[in-house]
């Protein structure tokens, strides 16, 4: 998963695992999760417009230029950090640690008395997060090779799944009751998903033993081309969904006005999650019949377009 410098990743695949019992609850705890997140992040634009009355379009713009950089840069400090943990201590405790401190932190935006407050809160909240890596880790690790297209494709209609569930509830959440309400189901949906995790997932893990020689260089220096590839593909991918992704509320009220602009945000991004599910079923069954490259070059020509 990440670099380990002075261990081996053991072998977790046993065959007294389900894995298609693991994959289906991981899969229901990943919906649940991705709807929390759903209710209530994407319609913080209108949270701090009506909460600290800004108005003009170009600040309430910046407001979440910076919500959103200091939530992925947060992220991205953390990860990899979480990722040698995993490697070390296993996967489900990963995902357990995602699921219950979200729903624990992700509640206290609330509790902001400003924009900038929001702002270091979100940062913090994602200095724990991470459920979609830690996840698909673990699915990967549990699951027979010759399935791993098959798991990995399932999964990611499990981010679409609760996206649409989520848009769709907090469109609801937020025009009827506001904004803390939705962050409250937000946190409430976590805590589901870490309970569901804690109960029914399985996970025999093996903890590594210490690596000798030449073993010692780390991950880094073992990784291939196509994975440094793969690397740039995800950064750019990243990049083109992130360009306008935090300012849709924004676009929608400036084109169809104030009036609702909850319901109509949830309906938009509701209908990109429905196309998400439909290709993640299709590209995960094709990726067990064909190489991923010939399945990814096709679908990067295609979401370009």
């Amino acid at each position: 998963m990440s670099e380990s410098a002075a261990h081996e990743v053991p072998e977790t695949k046993t065959p007294n695992i389900n894995w298609k019992k693991n994959l289906f609850f991981i899969w229901i705890a990943q919906i649940l999760s991705m709807a929390g997140f759903a209710a209530a992040i994407p319609f913080v634009p209108i949270h701090i417009r009506d909460t600290w009355n800004i108005r003009d379009e170009r600040e309430l713009g910046v407001w979440m230029a910076a919500f959103t950089f200091a939530g992925l840069l947060s992220y991205c400090i953390a990860t990899p950090i979480w990722g040698i943990l995993a490697d070390r201590f296993g996967r489900k405790i990963m995902l357990l640690r995602a699921y219950y401190l979200n729903g624990l932190l992700f509640p206290c935006m609330i509790l902001a008395v400003s924009p900038a407050w929001l702002i270091a809160v979100r940062a913090i909240v994602s200095l724990f997060t991470g459920t979609i890596a830690a996840s698909q880790t673990l699915v990967v690790t549990s699951t027979p090779e010759e399935h791993h297209g098959f798991a990995l494709g399932t999964l990611t209609t499990s981010v679409w799944s609760g996206n649409l569930i989520g848009l769709a509830l907090g469109g609801g959440l937020m025009h009827f009751f506001g904004f803390k309400v939705a962050i409250l189901t937000c946190g409430a949906l976590y805590l589901l998903s870490g309970l569901l995790c804690h109960i029914f997932i399985r996970e025999n893990f093996v903890p590594p033993k210490p690596c000798e020689g030449k073993k010692c260089r780390g991950a880094w220096s073992g990784l291939s081309a196509a994975i440094w590839i793969s690397f740039f593909i995800m950064f750019c991918v990243a990049i083109a969904r992130k360009f306008d992704e935090p300012y849709v509320p924004l676009m929608i009220e400036k084109i169809h006005g104030p009036e609702n602009t909850e319901l109509h945000t949830s309906w938009i991004c509701g209908l990109t999650a429905l196309g998400g599910i439909f290709s993640g079923i299709l590209l995960g069954k094709l990726c067990d019949r064909y190489t991923p490259q010939r399945v990814a070059i096709p679908a990067l020509i295609v979401s370009s377009v």
